[in-house]
């Protein structure tokens, strides 16, 4: 049941209030959407205001309240991130992206998007990728990030 997922995601950080964004991104990387029931769950168990967990929620990008259908690339676009190259880091994201989708190979399973604060402003510019987020990464490393995910989606998609 969700609410023993939970549950245990909240023991795990030792029900500390300074853990908040750790539960969360824990709760998500689990599957576990931040919709309306786990955050009343969430601030019952915490003994956090329901409006601060959502205020959290909805400021930061990385949180999402469903499933989306392909797997998001965030890229910060908050003043500290665009200022440090982040416009010229989606550029190098969608340039990846396109290349891949014009070839004999499945395009990329993702979607990119633009957000406003990924948590790490100081060391920008930054994206997030399956929940982990890649600060100042060069365009190699983005082609390598976005190929494992790639390799990852074939790999789920054949039969065991």
């Amino acid at each position: 049941m969700e609410r023993k997922r939970i549950e245990a995601v909240i023991r795990k950080h030792h029900y500390e209030k300074q853990a908040l964004l750790a539960i969360l991104l824990d709760l998500q990387e689990q599957e576990i959407p931040l919709d309306k029931e786990v955050l009343q769950i969430i601030a019952k168990e915490m003994e956090v205001p329901l409006a601060r967990i959502y205020g959290l929620v909805t400021f930061y990008d990385a949180f999402r309240s469903g499933e989306p259908g392909q797997k998001p690339i965030s890229i910060c676009n908050g003043l500290a991130c665009y200022l440090q190259g982040g416009e010229r880091l989606l550029n190098q994201v969608e340039s990846v992206i396109h290349v891949k989708s014009k070839s004999s190979r499945p395009p990329y399973p993702y979607t990119v998007k633009k957000v406003y604060c990924l948590g790490c402003c100081a060391i920008g510019p930054n994206l997030m990728v399956h929940n982990t987020v890649y600060s100042q990464p060069s365009f190699k490393i983005l082609r390598e990030i976005l190929n494992q995910g790639l390799q990852e989606e074939d790999h789920e998609s054949q039969p065991s």
